[in-house]
């Protein structure tokens, strides 16, 4: 399932103000009509759809059967007091998020991220040691066999934060990969930093691992080139990965690509819950 597939939304109307209006449309009614109501302060909605291969559908035996993908999708309204004016004013902003998590082989995981995720399985707590008996020794070989016996998912993950004008604070496109239900290496690009980063999830400690900025911005081939220069070659690898590509075309979408994927988020998580609004002629 895709979650940035086209609505019928004309694009005359992909614009800050018709998103804020329709994301206001859509909180009004979770409020039950009153979301101007300084009582109300927040309202959200999550839907989700799983996909699975098999003949029957019964919900008692969903994970008897093979997932093959899960769609999230989250809508929130949230108000906050901003200065305007030399005062401090009560204004809405609101924030949209669209998960995909994809069930996966390790063949199907980049070269370099698999690498990585190898390079820490000697930690304790690693989701891939843990199947091994720790008084054995364990080689990178070992490692990789028993990607065979857990589950693995790629999961794509984007979320907007839409102010009070309408205009984007901030959106983010991320991947990581989880092992078993633990993440074990994430990707992503921030449009506030201006940057892709990539972390290695897991550290010996315990703790998330240190983020590693792989290209700023402008991402234009030229940029990358010139990054590429100053990196580790593992990171060369990476820029040529399925994820990196897609970031750096995420990253230079135009702002009313990203309007209309927001647009195309809110009518898939309000089908069904409310009415569509109607639009306004030209």
């Amino acid at each position: 399932m895709n979650i940035n597939k086209s609505f019928n939304v004309p694009k005359r109307l992909h614009t800050p103000e018709y998103l804020l209006a329709e994301a206001g449309s859509f909180a009004n009614a979770l409020a039950a009509g009153r979301w101007n109501n300084h009582s109300i302060q927040e309202v959200s909605q999550t839907s989700k759809i799983i996909e699975v291969i098999g003949d029957e559908f019964d919900t008692r035996e969903i994970y008897g059967n093979e997932v093959i993908n899960t769609v999230t999708l989250s809508f929130a309204g949230i108000k906050e007091f901003v200065p305007i004016d030399d005062e401090y004013i009560e204004v809405p902003s609101y924030v949209i998020t669209g998960t995909i998590a994809q069930a996966i082989t390790k063949d199907e995981i980049p070269e370099n991220v698999l690498k990585e995720i190898i390079e820490e399985a000697h930690i304790e707590d690693h989701p891939l040691r843990k199947l091994l008996d720790k008084d054995d020794p364990q080689t990178s070989d070992l490692y990789l066999e028993t990607f065979d016996d857990v589950e693995i998912e790629r999961i794509q993950q984007g979320l907007y934060t839409i102010d009070y004008k309408g205009d984007f604070e901030d959106y983010v496109l991320r991947y990581f990969y989880t092992i078993d239900g633990d993440r074990v290496y994430e990707v992503f690009y921030t449009h506030s930093k201006n940057e892709i980063t990539s972390i290695p999830t897991m550290l010996a400690d315990g703790s998330e691992g240190e983020e590693k900025p792989i290209a700023l911005n402008p991402l234009d081939e030229e940029a990358v080139e010139a990054e590429v220069l100053n990196i580790d070659a593992s990171h060369e690898k990476l820029l040529d990965s399925r994820d990196i590509r897609e970031l750096n075309e995420f990253s230079q979408l135009p702002k009313r690509e990203h309007i209309r994927r927001v647009l195309g988020m809110i009518s898939m998580i309000s089908s069904g819950v409310v009415e569509p609004r109607k639009r306004p002629q030209a």
